[in-house]
């Protein structure tokens, strides 16, 4: 059902199926960290060496990220990814004998990646869209005034339902 376009749109909140790719990497997801919960007593130090590794390599490609982007929204994941590997050794080495910990971490993790995303004080979709009234004032108030001493003409230079292209403006401009 997933190949379909309907029924992508249909478990994609009636919306475009386009993302339906990425609503299908969730349950994988999901499966790999119940799996990763029920056995982190029993993993080995060559697993862990690998989480660390690649936890590591993670951290060096978000530290890039953030030089060039300042994407401050990286921080709380990047703490959790931590906190959740140091819970990872601990259970391994029986340090931690609670796996409900574990679990604790991961949903905390899921709920608090939810608020710091989505909250309008750290500039989430919220923040984003425009206030209610503002696109109204915009298509009004189009050219700020300045169209209000034009004479009646059919002789325009400017118009707002022109056709032409960058390009072809970009050519009258060249040829003239």
């Amino acid at each position: 059902m997933f190949l379909l376009p309907f029924f992508g749109a249909l478990f994609n909140g009636g919306m475009s199926p386009s993302n339906r790719w990425s609503l299908m990497l969730c349950l994988p997801m999901a499966l790999a960290v119940c799996l990763l919960l029920e056995e982190a007593p029993n993993l080995s130090a060559r697993t862990l060496k690998i989480f660390s590794l690649a936890t590591l390599v993670y951290l060096i490609w978000i530290s890039g990220n953030y030089f060039f982007d300042n994407d401050q929204k990286i921080f709380i994941p990047i703490i959790f990814l931590l906190v959740t590997l140091g819970f990872l050794y601990a259970q391994a080495y029986q340090i931690n004998r609670h796996p409900q910990t574990l679990t604790g971490l991961v949903l905390i993790n899921l709920l608090l990646n939810i608020v710091y995303y989505e909250a309008p004080y750290n500039g989430g979709f919220t923040d984003e869209a425009l206030a209610t009234g503002t696109y109204e004032k915009l298509a009004n108030n189009r050219y700020d005034g300045l169209d209000s001493d034009l004479t009646a003409s059919d002789n325009y230079r400017v118009s707002t339902i022109s056709t032409t292209t960058i390009w072809e403006l970009t050519m009258i401009c060249i040829t003239h």
